[in-house]
């Protein structure tokens, strides 16, 4: 008769069968990793997706209230004076107290380091002061797909005309959204002329950009925004939009880590343009041998290429149409299709894509 110590040595597991069950284990865990990851990348997107539906719906209202839509302009002038399209949709998108806090002066708009209310120091400004503002993070601008930056911020010296030494150590809020300038283009190795169709590169909005050769596309928007340089608002209003608010795309996706300009409340980092395709790869010298997001890291600070729209949603980024609705572009979409998406008049007939 057996004991009950013997029943239960018959009863244990030996190493082979031990390490059987760590096996399979491992093979459950490798096979749920793959979908856990999937959900949630499927939830970050949809996030970004509600962003720009926010977005889309702050612009309709901003416009309805205002008849036009929000400005980005600089006047070259000493001193220099400022805003962005982002900083006069803050009410719009639950952000009114913040909005509140910033001194609209457009010369500390311009460059909120000049704000006397900041205090001596940049890292920590008084609050409510602009560089204080600049400071926080707006989840509604935050794609959470980003890879680079962190909680919405990122250091000031990743933000084009910031990058200087002094601002090593100084924190900054960023946006993934940038409004859409058209498709018109002429820096760096990107040539976009007037197709024989449409009017890529000549801008109803500021005349004075239509010499009927190419056009500064930053400046001279055939898109609904602009950076204005040239020292003029852009007045648009949905009704310029003929052709059709659900053809004619608003805002898209941006990378901090692929692109310098990416700042809410910067004049020069609000916008970007569609002549560049989506997650196009990264050109500079810098960038060269390297691949995907680290390439972009690398030529981060070639704005004449990165001035465009990048996402680390798989195949493609996601954009609010003038219309209001948000929807996924695959990076593979036919480039001239993709750039007469982006002009708000160009007359273009948009096909299935």
């Amino acid at each position: 008769m057996l004991t009950s110590t013997a029943r239960r040595a018959n009863h244990a597991f030996t190493l082979v069968e031990l390490l059987v069950v760590i096996a399979i284990i491992g093979v459950l865990v490798g096979l749920l990793l793959p979908a856990v990851q999937a959900a949630r990348e499927a939830a970050r997107r949809m996030q970004c997706s509600n962003n720009l539906k926010q977005i889309g719906l702050g612009m309709h209202n901003y416009e309805s209230a205002n008849r036009t839509l929000p400005f980005t302009y600089v006047f070259n002038v000493n001193p220099r004076r400022a805003t962005t399209w982002a900083i006069g949709l803050l009410p719009y998108i639950e952000q009114q107290n913040l909005y509140n806090a910033m001194d609209h002066n457009p010369i500390y708009l311009n460059d909120p380091r000049l704000d006397p209310r900041n205090g001596s120091s940049l890292v920590r400004p008084n609050a409510p002061s602009n560089w204080w503002a600049v400071q926080q993070p707006i989840s509604a601008f935050n794609c959470p797909s980003e890879f680079y930056a962190s909680g919405g911020v990122t250091d000031a010296r990743n933000i084009l005309n910031f990058n200087t030494a002094a601002m090593d150590g100084i924190k900054v809020s960023m946006t993934n959204y940038l409004g859409v300038i058209g498709a018109q283009w002429y820096g760096g190795n990107i040539r976009v002329k007037r197709p024989s169709a449409g009017s890529w590169d000549a801008s109803k909005f500021l005349p004075l950009c239509d010499k009927n050769t190419e056009a500064n596309g930053l400046d001279c928007p055939t898109g609904l925004f602009s950076r204005g340089n040239l020292g003029e608002s852009v007045p648009t209003r949905f009704k310029d939009v003929t052709d059709g608010l659900s053809n004619t795309l608003m805002v898209g996706e941006t990378l901090v880590g692929a692109t310098s300009v990416a700042a809410w409340w910067w004049w020069n980092g609000t916008v970007a343009t569609c002549a560049i395709p989506i997650n196009a790869r990264a050109v500079c010298p810098q960038g060269l041998g390297l691949q995907g997001t680290s390439a972009w890291v690398a030529c981060r600070n070639n704005w004449q290429n990165n001035t465009s729209f990048y996402s680390m949603h798989t195949g493609g980024a996601q954009f609010a149409r003038a219309d209001g609705s948000v929807q996924f572009l695959s990076q593979n979409i036919n480039l001239s299709t993709y750039r007469d998406l982006s002009t708000a008049y160009g007359g273009e007939v948009i096909g299935d894509f």
